[in-house]
């Protein structure tokens, strides 16, 4: 754990007193979140059916027929391919209005956090002394009121709450591929510990970089306050090139540690996906073979393979 983990872990209350002050917003992008999971784990059902019961002629399960029965339909293969497309159409448009429930609650969700920090900010650094307002640079201070204070919304609404969704999506996902089949399940599961270690591999890495991008930017906050403030005084010496100088070596300086930290993420994006495909990769081959020798159906592994996708988007 890095110096800046351990402050993140220290403030962890602080966090926590910040997220649950604006606790409406809390559960209104949680509960969005986790039925838009829902309706995840539905959408695939239909392409089964429409598979393996339309197009191959194979008997319905149980439960669809009980379904039906309760509704009145016979089942007939053109009454399974209705059936098929309008669960299709509508779990889409439900899931869309859900999508626009989610992101309207995380922007106002996050915003308000956001705000929250930097009135807390404004207020305290009124309390400071003028020593410390003579020492600290003018745009320093305006970069941690009006950037800086995204800090909490970005752990928590970017963070937090996204990590304890997709917890409790793979552990359903998991649950759901293991009824389907337990060597497919393991067989997916086998490029978690190497996804793991990367992990641990750039984690360390990406989060350095990702300071020193922090540090190079709020120098350029700096630089540009101190041109723009000292304009007068620029002037009567002559010193507009001098400060042309300096914002060009702070630019450079924030463009370098732009490009480390991309190269730091593109690294490990490049592998993780490698992962994610050579599990895919197995899967199918596996699957495969089963489908041509009569163990599985298409269908099955056709929902089998889009549960798969959904599952490697949580780890990546």
């Amino acid at each position: 754990m890095s110096w800046r983990d351990g402050i993140v872990v220290q403030r962890a209350p602080w966090i926590l007193g910040h997220a649950l002050r604006r606790w409406p917003g809390l559960l209104a992008v949680l509960g969005t979140m986790l039925l838009q999971t829902l309706l995840t784990l539905i959408a695939p059902w239909p392409m089964k059916i429409l598979i393996d019961n339309v197009l191959y002629g194979l008997p319905v399960p149980d439960s669809v027929d009980d379904l039906a029965s309760s509704l009145g339909l016979s089942l007939t293969t053109e009454d399974l391919l209705v059936l098929s497309i309008a669960a299709t159409v509508v779990v889409f448009v439900i899931s869309w209005g859900v999508s626009l429930m989610e992101s309207l609650a995380s922007v106002s969700y996050g915003q308000r956090l956001t705000y929250d920090v930097a009135e807390d900010l404004v207020a305290h650094s009124q309390r400071l002394s003028l020593r410390f307002h003579r020492t600290r640079p003018l745009g320093d201070l305006v970069r941690r009121v009006t950037s800086d204070s995204s800090c909490v919304s970005t752990l928590v609404n970017g963070g937090a709450i996204p990590t304890v969704v997709a917890v409790v999506s793979l552990a359903m996902m998991l649950f759901i591929l293991w009824e389907l089949d337990p060597r497919l399940t393991l067989i997916s599961l086998a490029v978690g510990p190497f996804m793991f270690l990367l992990l641990l591999r750039y984690m360390g890495p990406m989060s350095d970089r990702g300071y020193e991008r922090e540090q190079a930017d709020g120098r350029v906050y700096q630089v540009v306050e101190e041109s723009l403030s000292a304009a007068p005084l620029v002037q009567t010496y002559a010193a507009e090139n001098a400060q042309v100088r300096h914002f060009t070596t702070a630019r450079e300086e924030l463009l370098g540690a732009t490009l480390r930290l991309t190269s730091v993420q593109l690294r490990f994006g490049v592998l993780v996906g490698l992962c994610i495909a050579l599990g895919t990769a197995a899967v199918m081959w596996v699957g495969g073979v089963a489908v041509l020798e009569g163990e599985f159906t298409v269908g099955m592994i056709v929902l089998f393979l889009s549960y798969l996708v959904s599952m490697y988007a949580y780890l990546e």
